[in-house]
């Protein structure tokens, strides 16, 4: 098990460096989706292994997630990253994973689903992210037209220090 996550994130790896090249070869688009399909195939194997530690478990969804979301299948990447939350919530990943599928919700147009996703795991989250989930909360309820929702949540980050953008933000968007 160990060994399959460990190939899947160094596939992971290799396929951001092709993906992040400043001088771009022929090949690398190609190599870049064959590394992807490689975390994908060594991630399935631990999932379909049993029993599974719920951490490999947990990394293995994971590290789908993050292939998926580097191959613009966001919907696949946030099925992985909840899974990946259910299966461990103490994974030090849970606020990406539970920002990440939020964020994809809020996308969808899902305001209720993106609601629940930004409030949970507010203990795991940094000041930094707890603002945007925040932030971004508020924007759903200004979608539904709860307005006094927004605002109140607006009002809440003017009065935060430390939010940087959201700050800001949150003061431009109240007037």
């Amino acid at each position: 098990i160990r060994s399959s996550l460990d190939l899947a994130a160094t596939y992971l790896g290799l396929a951001k460096i092709y993906r992040t090249r400043t001088v771009k070869k022929p090949k690398d688009e190609l190599n870049e989706d064959f590394c992807l399909k490689q975390v994908l195939k060594f991630a399935d194997s631990v999932i379909a292994t049993s029993p599974n530690t719920r951490d490999a478990l947990a990394r293995a969804y994971y590290l789908k997630g993050v292939a998926y979301a580097a191959m613009d299948k966001n919907g696949d990447a946030k099925a992985n990253f909840l899974s990946a939350i259910k299966s461990n919530p103490a994974s030090v990943y849970v606020p990406q994973m539970v920002l990440f599928s939020a964020e994809t919700s809020f996308e969808e147009k899902k305001y209720d689903e993106a609601i629940r996703l930004y409030g949970q795991f507010h203990n795991k989250m940094n000041p930094r992210q707890l603002a945007l989930a925040n932030y971004k909360t508020a924007w759903c309820y200004i979608f539904q037209q709860k307005y006094p929702k927004a605002e109140e949540i607006f009002l809440t980050l003017v009065a935060q220090k430390g939010t940087d953008s959201f700050t800001d933000d949150a003061l431009n968007d109240l007037a």
